[in-house]
């Protein structure tokens, strides 16, 4: 949005859906694939909480309207994970997305105009301090995060074994866990 009223409108509209479109596959992919256990990999890997859970409760109601308003990591899984059809996925995506660029290229070139310009003059007149401020901040937070022990979230390998279920969706030694049941295949 920085740059929205610097550069030609297709360019503009073109590098912004493409940067914003580049995970979502992906991330529904990553749901369509491991369902439940990707959703529960991403709480994790964001710090869980009410927002996520709430997240998935107005999904339920209204998966067509988050996909289209509000594509991210969560929003995208969850569309996955519930079976959303890849045409349907793709054209509330897109739709979506070019929708939000051309709304926030608008507002970047009326309204904020001026107060972005007056932050950009300030940063090129500090690009020293304010490089050295930014690396600073960086790695604070990276030691407090260490300190914290808050380092590496599992992967979804890693939940699956968790889960008694082995990377190919095969129950591992301990059964069938998810549901309490032991696995006929495995003898003790």
């Amino acid at each position: 949005m920085l740059v929205a009223q610097h550069i030609g409108f297709a360019t503009f509209l073109t590098v912004a859906v493409l940067r914003r479109l580049a995970s979502d596959p992906l991330s529904y992919l990553l749901g369509r694939r491991h369902g439940e256990r990707a959703v529960r990999w991403i709480e994790e890997r964001s710090g869980g909480g009410s927002a996520i859970r709430r997240t998935e409760r107005i999904f339920r109601r209204a998966s067509w309207l988050m996909v289209f308003l509000w594509p991210g990591l969560l929003v995208c899984a969850l569309a996955g994970q519930t079976g959303m059809r890849p045409l349907v996925f793709a054209a509330l995506n897109m739709g979506g997305t070019v929708a939000l660029v051309i709304t926030l290229r608008a507002f970047g070139t009326t309204v904020l105009a001026e107060p972005v310009d007056a932050i950009l003059r300030f940063f090129s007149r500090n690009r020293g301090p304010a490089t050295v401020v930014s690396v600073s901040l960086v790695l604070a937070w990276v030691v407090i995060q260490r300190l914290r022990g808050g380092g590496k979230a599992p992967s979804i390998a890693d939940l699956e074994v968790e889960e008694g279920v082995e990377a190919d969706g095969d129950p591992g030694p301990g059964g069938d866990r998810l549901h309490g049941q032991e696995d006929p295949r495995h003898e003790r």
